[in-house]
């Protein structure tokens, strides 16, 4: 990396490379490099030109341009036009606290698609991943009052299944 040179096994002499390093990671490094738990020598050899993208729950306006992207990537691969997500849809997306990032979207716009048969992407449609849900209620706020609190989990369930109150009847058991 260092020299744009690597030793062939048996050869006398090294082969000149152009070669860049792409690397991703959700570690912090140089927490790591103080801690022992990563090279510093390595680190200065990869980070040349580092970019930090936050999670997506800090970049909430990014997921109807990548639900729609996705959307358009896997309807593709199946051979078929690309449905629309419905407002609903896209209001429980961009609401959701995705905990496996962007290839957690990824997967729920895929799911999606394979469970509304190539028709347009209701709320219904989407499954967020085991633990998802939790995490919403976990960061929910509710009221101490027993009365407001039943309220505001209605509520909750109706707007995730955009105001279908069947729907949020199922969801509330």
């Amino acid at each position: 990396l260092e020299d744009g040179q690597v030793m062939p096994l048996g050869a006398r002499r090294p082969h000149a490379v152009d070669v860049r390093v792409v690397a991703a990671t959700n570690a912090d490094l140089v927490g790591r490099i103080r801690d022992g738990g990563f090279r510093q020598d390595l680190y200065y050899r990869i980070a040349r030109f580092t970019v930090e993208v936050p999670p997506l729950r800090e970049r909430r306006e990014d997921i109807p341009l990548l639900a729609q992207h996705f959307l358009q990537l896997f309807a593709d691969e199946m051979g078929m036009p690309a449905p629309e997500i419905t407002k609903p849809a896209l209001k429980i997306l961009e609401g959701a606290p995705f905990p496996g990032n962007i290839r957690e979207l990824k997967n729920t716009v895929e799911r999606a698609l394979i469970e509304s048969q190539g028709k347009d992407i209701e709320a219904e449609h989407l499954r967020l991943l085991p633990g998802a849900d939790d995490v919403a209620m976990a960061e929910l706020e509710l009221p101490l009052n027993y009365d407001e609190a039943v309220r505001t989990v209605i509520e909750r369930a109706i707007d995730k299944s955009g105001g279908n109150v069947s729907a949020a009847a199922r969801l509330l058991g």
